[in-house]
């Protein structure tokens, strides 16, 4: 189910508010806390970028002006509000609290606490000194204790549900401070604080569990944001994610609340004059508010045994369990979309947005990483931007520009990758990362959407694929530095023909259609699972599209233009990159590209129909029979090319039959063949009202 929350904004009088409305908006549960912002999901279009609902309508406009309203959008603007109404609550509390009096001082020190200089301890009006045991604290420390609020104390007062892992099960700690060490500290209500070695500079939201945690951050007279202190900080106005060219010239800036559209526009328009003017405008103030914001930890968020989490902007409600390191990054929550650290994981200079999770000793450094997207199983990342449905798991991913849905699952390593369309696969041991000339590591490549490198494949750089979705690179295969425009082909290590050269790789155009459907509708399937959970309704998984339609028919155009011969060369047609053809292929990708665009077609004019009711022309009758024929024939193509690996299988292994299902009886061609009956019986109808 799709999820679009609205962003609430924060009016310029809202800081002037007494301090019980400021509470009740920091802290009352409902739909409109503000610091707990829900995220405006943006919806992915035919081209798999998001575009926000104003945008739609604006593709006409230049990349600057469309960049200008993307950064003024409303969901842009929704950490800046949090972290001033964090900062009002912070000074809220400060004002809140008086200086230790003489009996609490005495029930502190009674409980084994000590303070370098107790006229600087503040404690809240109802603090309690039961609550705090064993600790140190030195500088100016704010302890709030409960809230004066009787209500909100029923919901939030020792043994609320602070303390606990949220959905843990287990019985939650009861607030307060226990042997820990604090140091220029402003502490919220109804906290938990155990056995921390340090706690420097932090301002610590209500409902917050720290467990044997170090949290550190500059004293404010330091500039964090300074590049000579840390290289690689995302709150560093000046520091940018290189993703998709590893020496420069994509840069993205730290903007926490960037979408896949918006970055896309900065990396495609590296020196539009106008793109640079408005990138500069917003980077200053964004990044500005930000790195005032690096010692705010937000409400109910769950620390347990972090080694070091250093200057860093916590959102409320994240989890951080068993993390190595967290240092000069941004981390976003969401009531509904959590984000989790844990597993002995690090995270170094990064953004997270809402609902990512790096886990399992991933290391993410200098990236951003899009809401829904996350690393696990030791992978490492490095100057990468990688979107929602892409999760990094095993392998290495450097300097790219990861699109949605791209399975990364095994031990394979990406390098200068810019892929924003995403929607493919890499195999165990994929090695596209070839882009260092023994001179400079400044070559690239452009995957296409759907692409799937296979096993232990090679691929040379500079590559562009973009023209050819949905291809596949055998297992084994090196291609060479090339522009390949076939779609949907087969790419595969076969003897080449006399006189061709040296490295060429034969090319099967339009292979995926004709002898491979069954992955085609396989991937529309897997990505109809996956994107309801954090993408709008309107995503398109479908291969079958207009964007991925306007390839095919210029490969189909250039495929026909070709005189009949034995072999085809890339000095014969430029679309075939470095790569042969066989004169025997050409005749079927004809047919499978013509098959292809009719389907695209035919679905468009029946949408098209279906809604005005109006009659069809001879030509688009004749388009409309050729569909409805073609499109019969879909269930059984996608079974056959299934049943090859069903023989193959039962050729090999001897109880392969006992242990796979044959194709007739598997979900995902049954579900297939249901939804091509049901767009057949909607054709039909529109012939018939003719």
């Amino acid at each position: 189910m799709a999820r679009a929350y609205p962003c609430t904004r924060l009016s310029a009088s809202l800081l002037s508010h007494s301090s019980d409305t400021l509470y009740n908006l920091l802290h009352e549960g409902g739909e409109d806390q503000p610091w707990r912002l829900r995220v405006n999901r943006p919806a992915l279009d035919e081209h798999s970028w998001p575009r926000h609902a104003h945008t739609m309508t604006a593709s006409e406009l230049s990349a600057s002006k469309r960049m200008a309203l993307l950064l003024n959008a409303s969901e842009m603007n929704r950490v800046s509000q949090m972290l001033a109404l964090l900062s009002a609550r912070r000074e809220e509390v400060v004002r809140l609290c008086k200086p230790a009096d003489a009996e609490q001082v005495r029930l502190l020190k009674a409980n084994g606490n000590s303070c370098e200089d107790w006229s600087q301890l503040l404690l809240g009006p109802l603090f309690d000194p039961d609550q705090v045991h064993g600790s140190q604290f030195l500088g100016h420390c704010v302890l709030m204790g409960p809230n004066a609020d009787s209500a909100h104390n029923a919901k939030h007062d020792i043994g609320a549900g602070v303390g606990a892992e949220p959905g843990s099960g287990y019985r939650p700690f009861p607030a307060g401070i226990y042997n820990s060490t604090l140091q220029d500290c402003v502490v919220d209500h109804s906290v938990a604080l155990y056995h921390c070695p340090a706690l420097v500079g932090y301002s610590i939201g209500h409902g917050c569990s720290i467990t044997a945690s170090r949290l550190v951050a500059t004293p404010p007279e330091h500039r964090i944001d300074s590049p000579e202190l840390y290289a690689a900080n995302a709150l560093s106005p000046t520091n940018c994610v290189e993703a998709g060219l590893e020496t420069g010239g994509r840069s993205l800036p730290f903007f926490p609340e960037i979408t896949l559209e918006l970055a896309g526009l900065i990396a495609e328009n590296p020196g539009d004059p106008d793109c640079l003017k408005v990138l500069e405008q917003a980077r200053s103030t964004r990044s500005t508010q930000l790195a005032e914001g690096y010692r705010l930890l937000g409400p109910d968020s769950w620390i347990n045994h972090c080694q070091l989490l250093r200057n860093s902007f916590v959102a409320g409600t994240t989890v951080i369990d068993g993390a190595e390191y967290i240092t000069e990054s941004v981390l976003l929550s969401a009531v509904d979309s959590g984000t989790r650290v844990s597993g002995g994981a690090g995270v170094a200079g990064s953004v997270l947005q809402e609902g990512v999770t790096v886990d399992s000793g991933a290391r993410v450094r200098s990236s951003i990483l899009l809401s829904g997207s996350g690393a696990e199983d030791g992978a490492r990342i490095r100057d990468c931007l990688i979107a929602g449905g892409t999760v990094v798991a095993a392998g290495e991913a450097t300097a790219s520009f990861i699109g949605p849905f791209v399975g990364m699952h095994h031990s394979s390593l990406l390098i200068a990758a810019y892929w924003p369309e995403g929607r493919g696969n890499l195999g165990y041991g994929a090695n596209v990362g070839s882009n260092h000339t023994s001179r400079m590591p400044d070559q690239e490549i452009h995957p296409g959407e759907g692409m799937f490198f296979g096993l232990d494949t090679v691929v040379k750089f500079p590559a562009h694929f973009r023209r050819a979705p949905y291809t596949v690179l055998a297992s084994g295969v090196t291609t060479l530095p090339q522009r390949l425009e076939l779609p949907f082909s087969l790419i595969l290590e076969d003897t080449p023909p006399p006189g061709a050269g040296s490295g060429l790789t034969r090319i099967i155009p339009g292979w995926m259609l004709r002898e491979n459907l069954y992955a085609v509708i396989r991937s529309e399937h897997k990505l109809k699972r996956r994107a309801g959970s954090f993408v709008e309704k309107d995503f398109n998984p479908s291969p079958f599209r207009p964007s991925i339609a306007e390839f095919v028919r210029a490969a189909l155009i250039e495929l026909r233009s070709l005189p009949e011969a034995a072999w085809y060369l890339p000095k014969d047609l430029a679309a075939l990159g470095k790569n042969y053809m066989r004169g025997d292929d050409l005749a079927p990708a004809i047919a499978a590209y013509e098959d292809y665009l009719t389907v695209v077609e035919g679905r468009e004019l029946a949408q098209e129909k279906a809604a005005d009711h109006s009659s069809l022309t001879a030509e688009q009758r004749q388009l409309f029979l050729r569909y409805i024929d073609i499109l019969g024939l879909l269930p059984e193509r996608a079974a056959a090319s299934r049943r090859k690996d069903m023989d193959r299988g039962m050729r090999i292994i001897p109880d392969y039959g006992s242990t796979h299902l044959p194709p007739e009886q598997e979900p995902l061609l049954q579900e297939f063949q249901l939804e091509v009956a049901r767009e057949l019986e909607q054709a039909k109808d529109v012939l018939t009202r003719q």
